[in-house]
């Protein structure tokens, strides 16, 4: 299993330019400080998911434009199952595999790889479906409300308790994002 790369690049999809930039911008978002830990978090408080963040950043930083409520609702609805179906049970067999110590249990690695491996391609896949799904959508260049209005929205979606997220995190994070050359 050596030559699996952790970022997905293997997995790019060749004929589609943007989703590949949006992949990579994607990768970028994640190295910036604060983002993985805090994205973590709210992955596994409020069941947030980091393409979702980056396909919101990337139409309203890159794109320049708007996302706002009942589309933000819709794209979720469209990807819902995959992320369901496709991403998690992917991430959770990742997580258990991991736990098993695959340091102390060489043989286990393989499969760790393995699985890290399917899960990024799932992620790829889900922003791949975003993106065309936006395609179709009438757009609002603009808009009233930026980026950390759409991410609340989102997470209105997809938590019960999306107030309970700490707002200067959310600002300091989207802000970061908002800086980012594509």
């Amino acid at each position: 299993m050596a030559g699996l790369d952790n970022t997905g690049e293997s997995f790019l999809v060749e004929e589609d330019h943007e989703a590949t930039k949006m992949w990579r911008y994607g990768i970028a978002v994640w190295k910036l400080p604060g983002v993985r830990e805090s994205c973590l978090a709210w992955q596994m408080q409020f069941g947030f998911d980091v393409s979702f963040l980056v396909f919101l950043s990337w139409v309203r930083c890159v794109r320049h434009e708007a996302i706002e409520g009942d589309q933000v609702q819709r794209a979720n609805a469209e990807i819902s199952e995959w992320r369901e179906l496709v991403i998690e049970p992917a991430r959770k067999a990742r997580k258990y595999v991991k736990a098993k110590d695959t340091k102390t249990k060489p043989e286990l690695t393989d499969v760790f790889e393995l699985l890290r491996a399917v899960e990024l391609r799932s992620e790829l896949r889900e922003q791949v479906m975003l993106l065309r799904w936006w395609r179709s959508q009438e757009k609002i260049v603009g808009g009233s409300q930026g980026l950390v209005q759409s991410v609340k929205d989102y997470l209105s979606v997809v938590s019960r308790s999306p107030d309970l997220v700490d707002e200067s995190e959310l600002q300091r994070i989207c802000g970061l994002i908002a800086n980012i050359e594509a």
